[in-house]
């Protein structure tokens, strides 16, 4: 009975966890395409999907350290679009009819997240809410198109809610506002860098 009991408490009380996450997020659009009159000014609102892998590291009590790797599934749609815009190709406006299309480009995305939950995590409970910093890199599209997603560095503060169905399955949710950095390449108006929110749901398998 000893032994059994110090077997459980060994597994509720590893540091290091790490499992696989799907989750559903909401975020600014971010579009390249060659003229300079619809997605371009980086306000509009776009939905993506996200499948990756992570691993966090409990360094105490309430403090830790999430790292994780992953695909994005960003959705794209444009409606018929014609008027007069910038061709950010030969620097001249010019009447322009564009067809409605509709896309999903993927990109790769890294992070490290260091996290404050609120309650320790050393006890068991099903809610902790935490505070977060995540920082994320992702890759451009992989698709060799007009809209190319260019590499970008993301800071974003969030608030968060972790719900843990049972040992294994849980779910976060959370949001929060911050700041992101293009890479290299500027977009068509010059731009280097916005402000950054993200919204996000997702449920975690933990191993």
């Amino acid at each position: 009975m000893a032994l059994l009991a110090v077997t459980v408490f060994g597994q509720q009380d590893k540091p290091l966890k790490w499992g696989i996450e799907l989750d559903g997020r909401l975020r600014w659009a971010d579009d390249f395409r060659p003229y300079a009159f619809a997605y371009g000014s980086g306000v509009s609102s776009t939905g993506l999907g996200y499948v990756g892998a992570f691993a966090e590291y409990r360094l105490s009590g309430h403090f830790s350290g999430k790292l994780r790797a992953g695909l994005n599934n960003t959705y794209m749609h444009q409606p018929a679009t014609s008027g007069d815009g910038y061709n950010v190709t030969t620097g001249e406006t010019e009447f322009i009819s564009l067809p409605e299309y509709t896309k999903i480009p993927q990109t790769l995305e890294f992070g490290f997240e260091p996290r404050y939950y609120l309650f320790s995590t050393k006890q068991p409970r099903k809610i902790n809410v935490f505070f977060a910093v995540p920082v994320m890199f992702e890759t451009k599209s992989f698709e060799k198109a007009k809209y190319i997603f260019q590499t970008k560095l993301m800071i974003i503060p969030s608030l968060g809610l972790r719900y843990d169905f049972n040992e294994h399955w849980g779910m976060e949710a959370g949001g929060g506002w911050g700041w992101r950095k293009y890479g290299k390449s500027k977009n068509h108006f010059g731009i280097t860098s916005y402000e950054e929110y993200s919204l996000s749901a997702g449920i975690r398998y933990t191993f």
